[in-house]
């Protein structure tokens, strides 16, 4: 996808395969925010690390399934339903992904450095979802 990409870039606009080198060539991260798809990359527990990793003063998680335990499942929806507008398919199409739900224990040990100022269940998804905004400390 990012080699696709890279035919739009420009001085101001780059894609990266890398978040470190996204960092990079930013010259520091203030904000990460992720709504509804870090349980969708390919190994979100390392991806939510690695996003830690590079420093941001602040990143705010939204909808992201935490659990007891990491575990992995098939999501099921239309096709329909994954993105703005309406299908030009003459019928609605099921797709199916892998969807995982991350350890809220190791969630959270990957914020380490980081103060978690508020956490609790999305306001939309009470029962399924968390959300939650963390602060780097100032003495990092």
């Amino acid at each position: 996808m990012v080699g696709r990409s890279k035919e739009l870039a420009t001085d101001k606009l780059k894609f990266f395969e890398r978040i470190e080198e996204a960092a990079e060539w930013l010259g520091g991260v203030y904000l990460v925010h992720s709504n509804g798809a870090i349980q969708y990359v390919r190994n979100p527990l390392e991806t939510v690390r690695t996003l830690c990793s590079v420093g941001p003063t602040k990143l705010v998680w939204q909808r992201v399934p935490i659990g007891t335990e990491t575990r992995c499942e098939v999501q099921t929806s239309f096709l329909n339903d994954n993105g703005p507008g309406t299908s030009l398919a003459s019928k609605e199409k099921l797709v199916k992904y892998g969807r995982t739900w991350i350890s809220e224990r190791e969630f959270v040990q990957a914020h380490q450095g980081y103060r978690i100022v508020q956490r609790g269940p999305h306001p939309d998804e009470r029962k399924r979802r968390s959300q939650a905004t963390a602060l780097r400390d100032c003495a990092r």
